[in-house]
């Protein structure tokens, strides 16, 4: 089956389903916000937590099919699960012990780690590859916003200045900063979805022209 995402409707079908991923985003940080909750078990925390787990999970499933781009993807895939790890750290700290998501992360980075470096000339011709990419760009963009900015965004020195010493409540802080984050997740999420795509409708395009 020959998939084309370059199309007009593809690209009028996207316009739709961003706008309503967008606008879960929104739906669920505006329930948080009614009942005061931006901790463990918020919905923003558990939105999260799914959408980067299915980074995780796509990733793995791109490596594993196409061998071709294996080694970016298991890259991909082991930021996104120690990533959620990082997510589920009061979860661990609580069932396992303390600082267990650390030890869960570093045993998914020392193998990655091995296998990029072992490989490494095929990593950096995939990453080559695959940084030519729009998608690659929208993925950076999504890190950056999650891991530089939501962080400048919410340090404690901008909402005290904005709310005043004695006005300041962490609770508002971090309502604005996760949200931020989800922001940050929803685009790396749409940015590997894509990239998928992109290597599918690419390998296709190679079979038919063989």
């Amino acid at each position: 089956m020959s998939l084309k995402t370059n199309t007009v409707t593809a690209n009028i079908i996207r316009i739709f389903v961003y706008a309503f991923l967008f606008f879960l985003v929104a739906k669920t940080i505006e329930v948080d916000m009614s009942q005061q909750s931006f901790k463990e078990s918020s919905g923003t925390e558990h939105f999260q937590e799914t959408l980067i787990l299915i980074v995780a999970l796509l990733s793995y499933l791109v490596a594993y099919k196409f061998k071709n781009l294996r080694y970016f993807f298991v890259g991909l895939g082991s930021f996104a699960a120690v990533s959620f790890v990082r997510e589920l750290d009061a979860w661990f700290e609580t069932h396992l012990f303390d600082k267990g998501w650390q030890v869960l992360a570093v045993l998914i980075l020392i193998p990655t780690i091995y296998l990029l470096v072992k490989n490494g000339k095929d990593f950096a011709k995939q990453f080559a590859s695959i940084s030519r990419t729009a998608y690659f760009k929208m993925l950076i963009m999504g890190g950056l916003v999650l891991h530089v900015f939501s962080r400048l965004y919410g340090r404690k020195v901008i909402w005290k200045s904005l709310l005043g010493e004695t006005d300041y409540r962490r609770s508002i802080k971090d309502a604005s900063e996760e949200s931020i984050e989800l922001l940050g997740y929803m685009m790396i999420f749409i940015a590997t979805a894509e990239l998928s795509l992109y290597v599918y409708e690419k390998v296709q395009k190679t079979l038919q022209n063989n």
